[in-house]
Formats: C-alpha cells, sequence, structure tokens
C-alpha cells in the first residue's frame, strides 16, 4: 500500500517507508561546552512523560527510545539539540510535539560561534509501529532525513521540515 497524503501522514507497510527532507553532511558537528548544563537538560536512551520548556533546551547525547506503549509530550517553545550527526529519535510509542505559532518546537543540531548548522548534523525522527503521532508547529532543520516512517500514523501541521 502507497503513503497517504492527506491532513494526516500515514506511512503503511515496511515497503511504504517515508523519508523526508534528505541531506547530505558536509564537516563533523560542534560539541557543546555545557549539555546538560544549568540552562539545559541532557537527554539519551529511553525518554517519555513531558519536556518543558522551563528545562529547555535539550540536549540529546546518545539515540533516544520512546518505547512501546509510551508517550513523550513535548511542550510549545521547547529547543531539541543533537550534539552529533549519528544521533535519531525513534519512536515506538506515541510522540506528541504541538508547538504554537509564536512557539515553535525546533529539533536542530548544535551551532556555535562561528559553527554553522549543514544538513546531516543529525539523523532523523523515527516512526517504526507508531500510533497517534501529532506534530504542530515543529521545526525539523539540517537532518539527514527529516522524518522516516514505516507502519505509523502522523499527524503533520503547519511544520518545516528542511
Amino acid at each position: 500500500m502507497k503513503p497517504v497524503l492527506t491532513g494526516t501522514l500515514v506511512a503503511i507497510g515496511l515497503a511504504g517507508a517515508l523519508i523526508l527532507g534528505s541531506c547530505s553532511k558536509q564537516g563533523e558537528p560542534f560539541k557543546p561546552v555545557r549539555p546538560g548544563g544549568i540552562d539545559s537538560t541532557k537527554v539519551d536512551g529511553r525518554e517519555f512523560g513531558r519536556w518543558t520548556k522551563r528545562n529547555s533546551p535539550y540536549y540529546v547525547v546518545d539515540n533516544i527510545l520512546v518505547p512501546v506503549g509510551r508517550t513523550l509530550t513535548i511542550d510549545p517553545g521547547v529547543i531539541v539539540i543533537f550534539i552529533d550527526k549519528n544521533l535519531e529519535m525513534k519512536v515506538e510509542g506515541t510522540l506528541i510535539a504541538v508547538g504554537k505559532p509564536d512557539s515553535l518546537i525546533t529539533f536542530r543540531p548544535t551551532v556555535g560561534t562561528g559553527i554553522f548548522a549543514v544538513p546531516g548534523d543529525w539523523r532523523s525522527l523515527v516512526f517504526e509501529d507508531s500510533r497517534g503521532n501529532q506534530l504542530a508547529w515543529v521545526s525539523i532543520v539540517y537532518a539527514t532525513n527529516g522524518i522516516v516512517a514505516s507502519d505509523s500514523e502522523i499527524s503533520l501541521r503547519n511544520s518545516v521540515i528542511s
């Protein structure tokens, strides 16, 4: 079955994997001096619950997995920073990332003084056998593949993948 695109993004079947925002990598990403510092939160491994703007930015220091049967909710205004080009967020449970027009949720690589982001600075948001996902007012930038979905349902609205 082919992926269906309407107001909701649905990818069905392993052969129907959807890849958005494919890019290539140039150079190595900048590593933050203070991931998990007083003004940020360091995340890795199994993640679920709620990521709040108060604890943002969230530095992804190792691959993230939202496990089956669990939900990760990301609040408006949260910034998620991937510190390495090989990192991704895999969703087997449910991801609810609903920002606002004036308070986007941003998924991006690390940047610093004199260091600029380039395509491929982090891997992707990967959805596998996942249902009920909602992404609205989200910005996904400089990933190798913005979204990769297999056997998953994703509602994607008012968002940018570049």
